[in-house]
């Protein structure tokens, strides 16, 4: 959904069809620092961040496209600034990464619908005629190019993606935001293994006293391909059937619960609030990953499984992945799913 203010469109009624994304475009920009074209200056730029902002911000628009300056600038993911670029610091980025995929990776919210101050991006983009060379200092920006070129945006499903094409047919800036916390319908591609996993899977009559529990060990577990979760990295544990996904838990970057030494991550919470995850310890020495979740939210389906099994550990930002595989199972019943290797 394309929400234009400049054609009168209601953002309130747009929101309540709860749409998966909400995209703002008009010539203006509110941030900007392009020649002739300073946002700090120009009224109208100044009047669209003060009045139109903080609404936008409070329903939730993913993203902001406009023109008028003749270059290419990309904001950080930000949310609740209004003033002049002065104000501008650290505590205005929903992320501090730069949200390619081929960089920091992407950037992420955890509902799939439009939510109130979840990060937005501003990008400017009127280098499509001409180049008006400027210095580009907006420290809102992340980017900011002297380049003939346009933007190509696509959107698939819970993924948007932009991308900055030159005139030359040349991708010269990139941006992602997947929304949603959950496992890929398909297992990763090309995950390290170790010669020794266990799967759990438990289901009760009584969904609070459901589990699932996944050992992997002996293999090569190596602190950066890990990445860091109190950062910018964001770590999944999915467990898959031959009929695909079937139990899952994703933890975002940032995720209270995470203590580090130069050995192993730690994970833990009680309140099983995410999937029901209750630990999730790394220990990169002996090449351990053991992940557990119990209760309702653990998300335990109908039982017996598919086999083959397969339960991963997911860099969700760089596609690092480490798995056990299992041919068959140890036991398979309407209650319970064992599965051993080697």
């Amino acid at each position: 959904m394309v929400v234009t203010p400049a054609q009168g469109l209601d953002l309130q009624a747009a929101v309540l069809q709860n749409p998966t994304w909400i995209v703002a475009a008009w010539h203006r920009p509110p941030y900007s620092k392009g020649l002739l074209h300073d946002s700090d200056v120009e009224t109208s730029e100044i009047r669209m961040r003060q009045f139109v902002l903080p609404i936008l911000d409070n329903y939730g628009v993913d993203a902001v496209f406009s023109g008028h300056s003749h270059d290419y600038e990309r904001s950080y993911f930000i949310d609740g600034h209004y003033g002049l670029s002065s104000t501008f610091d650290d505590s205005f980025k929903v992320e501090s990464g730069d949200g390619d995929p081929a960089g920091d990776g992407a950037y992420r919210k955890v509902d799939v619908g439009p939510g109130p101050h979840t990060g937005t991006v501003y990008v400017v983009n009127g280098s499509g005629s001409e180049v008006r060379m400027t210095t580009l200092n907006h420290p809102a920006m992340i980017r900011g190019l002297l380049e003939l070129g346009s933007v190509v945006l696509d959107i698939d499903d819970t993924t948007l993606t932009a991308q900055f094409l030159t005139s030359t047919g040349a991708v010269h800036d990139a941006f992602r935001i997947v929304k949603g916390l959950t496992c890929s319908a398909t297992p990763a591609p090309g995950c390290g293994a170790a010669p020794k996993g266990k799967l759990l899977l438990a289901n009760n009559a009584d969904p609070n006293k459901d589990k699932w529990k996944w050992k992997w060990k002996g293999g090569t577990l190596a602190a950066p391909d890990v990445g860091d979760p109190t950062g910018e990295d964001d770590l999944a544990v999915c467990v898959y059937d031959a009929t695909g996904a079937l139990v899952s838990g994703t933890i975002p970057h940032g995720t209270s619960g995470w203590t580090a030494t130069s050995t192993s991550l730690n994970y833990s919470n009680d309140a099983l609030v995410l999937h029901g995850l209750s630990k999730l310890k790394l220990k990169f020495n002996a090449g351990l990953i053991l992940a557990k979740a119990k209760g309702a939210n653990a998300g335990v389906p109908t039982l017996p499984a598919a086999p083959p099994l397969r339960a991963q550990l997911v860099n969700l930002d760089t596609g690092a992945c480490w798995e056990s595989v299992f041919a068959t199972a140890k036991k398979n019943t309407e209650k319970k799913v064992i599965a051993v290797t080697p």
